[in-house]
């Protein structure tokens, strides 16, 4: 019996040792070599992609699996992922949780090779795929996860690039090494597992990861961190989608975070958000070359909640610190304005606003702005521009999405050092109904570091000059109604500059007739219209108005004395009657108004030219002439019977007289009779004229030139006589000088004995040479200097 029981028991050892041997046999070495032949033999078709595994290896003691060696690389020998090694150690504890239950999953030395190919599309599209087209199935019904633990995951000096071909310069990144970790991961309801993910980059970034997660429901909270990240490593995506190139900054960030999602509904909240930006430039190549940069910006922002089911976003504080920012204007090529007008995009179509119904709720507690600097540098003039703004502190309090609740609005600070300027009132620009009542005020802010615009664009450099600004920009069912007061005190020029690209403007005058007696220029410039309105925008407009008004200083700054005194753009000229310098009618109320106008504009000179019509005045000069003429003949006349006559003016003719001397002239002049003649042949034509005052010629015509007279036929009146002599009566270049002169000096002599001008601020111009291309009127022409 006992031999029996050994036989029996040796039998049964033999057959455990043949099951071990076989079980040891088969899990080493037999299903190693299966599993690896398998891969190898089915994952090519699937993958599209050559295989290669160094080593398979089992375990059946611990139920440990390993994979070594392991590559997937393109048709053209191109990597396009590896593993060092996969380790997997499954417990047999599963049979009893009814699920998959791992004491370690890890795996070292993994890396991928995404590329994105020049068609847009990524060298991993065709994964798993046989080319057919996909076709969209219909959603399944979820199943509820299975029990899935696992003790340890963790992923070890991990590698990862990523290169994008589908742009015109090709973008490339390498990643690595990537460590992950996972502690005690189940998909048991409620109940969270432990995480930590660190990521570096070839130049030392560091992207961190940690906290717990749950699956069932979903939920995540831990820190993240992001620490070294360079801007430039990713610039080009940006300067795909903007016409800037950056060329430095690096940004640290640190958050804590809280994810929670239940069905379709997530709730996010973020705190103790802190960002630190430096060395950030930015090169702007169109339409005028600039470079922006931050030097240095601390942002925080805390009490973060996103609500994702109630559509609400709450954030306690955002608070800017110590930014130190700037712009700087770069020297331009000559083609840069050329190209940027042919390359400028079309402004895009405005989209309509979304609905109520869709957007979130906006609640910010307050945005603060600390000790906040913004400098400006324009190198593309010479000597460059330089200006900042300073000490900017302040804050914007109870944002929020509300209809009919506003923010408070309180910033000051200083512009170049000196110059105080605030910002208050009260805003609502997250309501849609937008909300704007805002008051901007500068004070007495240098104009000399403008000076080389001036210099360059006005023609003259500023010497002297302090800015004010008023402004106010009330906005309410987007309706902007703004006042915009500007101040500029005691403004100088210096020499002109004679620079090229100068307006070609008398900008002096332009300054004269703006700057009041106390060297003060106010220009108020209100602006309204629809912001919804696309054809309106704020600063072009407001600058246009201002221009408007300059330009209409520099091109009828006798509208502008006029728009500002009364009178009109008709105070540039002063109207006298013909042949005379004796003042029209109403032109000594045109005066009075000018001499208030230059008292009030003591800079203002005026230039005064006289002028003359060579028809009216040329016709009353020669009466004036004519009627002289018959005054010398008849003070001979009563000098040859004795009487003592001894100027002209003297002399009173009767209606007989002047009947008589005018015939008598009339045939002197038309060669009938010589003044020197006979007095026998005079008298004899006097006789025949006086005994009619129509009559018959004494003779014939005989020569052309007694024809063009009209005496050698027809009847010629008294009327005609006196024309003619009027005709005939040389009015020279002299006579027209002294009317213009006696003219310019009636307004000269009015405007100083106003009391209100000067006599150095009063110019007479010297009369112009009156001839056949002559064009003047009977008055005074007035020019401002």
């Amino acid at each position: 019996m006992a031999k029996q029981r050994q036989h029996t028991m040796k039998k049964w050892a033999i057959r455990v040792g043949v099951a071990i041997a076989l079980y040891t046999v088969l899990g080493f070495f037999v299903l190693p070599a299966i599993i690896k032949s398998q891969i190898l033999k089915r994952l090519p078709a699937l993958t599209h992609r050559n295989v290669s595994i160094q080593q398979v290896k089992l375990n059946p003691y611990v139920l440990s699996f390993t994979l070594r060696g392991f590559s997937l690389t393109e048709t053209n020998g191109d990597q396009f992922a590896s593993l060092g090694e996969l380790y997997v150690n499954f417990q047999s504890i599963s049979l009893l949780k009814r699920g998959f239950v791992f004491k370690e999953i890890s795996i070292k030395r993994p890396s991928a090779n995404i590329v994105r190919l020049a068609d847009g599309t990524f060298n991993f599209s065709n994964l798993l795929t046989n080319g057919a087209p996909q076709t969209a199935k219909p959603a399944a019904k979820q199943e509820p996860l299975p029990l899935v633990m696992i003790d340890e995951l963790k992923i070890e000096d991990g590698q990862f690039a990523f290169t994008d071909l589908d742009r015109k310069k090709p973008f490339e990144r390498h990643y690595g090494p990537i460590n992950v970790k996972l502690s005690n991961f189940t998909t048991r309801p409620k109940e969270g597992s432990a995480y930590s993910v660190v990521v570096s980059t070839e130049d030392g970034r560091t992207f961190a990861w940690s906290g717990d997660v749950t699956l069932i429901p979903l939920h995540s909270a831990g820190t993240f961190k992001m620490t070294g990240f360079q801007i430039t490593r990713y610039a080009p995506y940006i300067e795909d989608v903007a016409p800037i190139q950056v060329l430095g900054g690096k940004v640290d960030l640190q958050t804590d975070y809280r994810v929670d999602v239940t069905g379709e509904e997530a709730t996010l909240a973020v705190s103790n958000v802190a960002v630190d930006l430096s060395d950030l430039q930015v090169e702007v190549a169109q339409p005028k070359p600039a470079r922006a940069h931050i030097d240095k910006l601390h942002l925080s922002v805390s009490g973060v909640s996103l609500d994702t089911a109630a559509k609400t976003i709450d954030i306690a504080e955002i608070r800017l610190t110590d930014l130190t920012t700037g712009v700087t204007l770069l020297p331009a090529p000559a083609t840069t304005q050329a190209v940027a007008e042919a390359v400028a995009p079309t402004p895009p179509e405005p989209k309509p606003a979304a609905t109520q119904s869709n957007k979130f709720h906006v609640a910010i507690g307050e945005v603060v702005l600390d000790n906040v600097s913004f400098h400006f540098v324009d190198e593309s003039i010479e000597p460059h521009v330089e200006s900042a703004v300073e000490e900017f502190n302040g804050s914007v309090k109870g944002l929020t999405s509300d209809l009919n609740t506003v923010a408070t609005v309180d910033f000051k600070g200083k512009v170049n050092k000196y110059a105080p300027f605030s910002i208050t009132g009260k805003i609502n620009p997250l309501a849609s109904d937008l909300f704007v009542d805002v008051t901007i005020s500068l004070q007495n802010d240098a104009l000399t570091p403008a000076s080389p615009y001036a210099s360059k664009y006005v023609g003259f450099p500023l010497e002297g000059g302090a800015l004010s600004l008023d402004l106010r920009y009330y906005v309410t069912q987007r309706e902007l109604k703004a006042e915009n007061k500007l101040r500029v005190d005691q403004l100088r020029l210096g020499e002109a500059s004679n620079s090229p690209d100068a307006i070609k403007l008398p900008v002096k005058l332009g300054i004269a007739l703006l700057q009041d007696r106390h060297g003060v220029i106010a220009l108020n410039v209100p602006v309204t219209g629809r912001l919804d309105d696309p054809k309106f925008k704020l600063g072009p407009i407001i600058m246009q108005v201002f221009m408007n008004i300059i330009t209409k200083a520099i091109t009828k700054p006798f509208a502008m004395l006029g728009s500002l005194f009364g009178g009109g753009e008709d105070l540039d000229h002063i109207t006298f009657g013909p042949g005379t310098a004796d003042f029209a009618e109403g032109e000594l109320s045109k005066l009075d108004t000018l001499a208030t106008a230059l008292y009030e504009r003591p800079a203002l000179k005026l230039g005064i030219a006289g002028s003359v019509d060579p028809v009216k005045d040329r016709e009353a000069l020669a009466k004036l002439k004519l009627e002289h003429k018959l005054g010398e003949m008849r003070m001979k006349e009563l000098q040859a019977v004795g009487q003592k006559v001894t100027s002209v003016d003297s002399v009173r003719l009767t209606p007989e007289d002047r009947q008589r001397l005018v015939k008598l002239a009339y045939a002197e002049a038309m060669g009938l009779v010589s003044s020197k003649a006979p007095a026998g042949r005079a008298e004899t034509v006097l006789a025949h004229l006086q005994t009619k005052t129509n009559f018959e010629p004494l003779h014939p015509a005989k020569t052309a030139e007694q024809a063009k007279t009209g005496i050698s036929g027809g009847v010629v009146s008294l009327a005609d006589m006196e024309a003619k002599l009027i005709e005939v009566t040389v009015v020279t270049p002299d006579d027209f000088k002294k009317i213009m002169d006696d003219r310019a000096a009636a307004v000269q002599s009015y405007l100083l004995q106003s009391g209100k001008v000067e006599p150095e601020r009063l110019t007479i111009a010297a009369s112009k040479t009156v001839d056949a291309s002559f064009q003047g009127a009977n008055r005074v022409n007035l020019t401002l200097q």
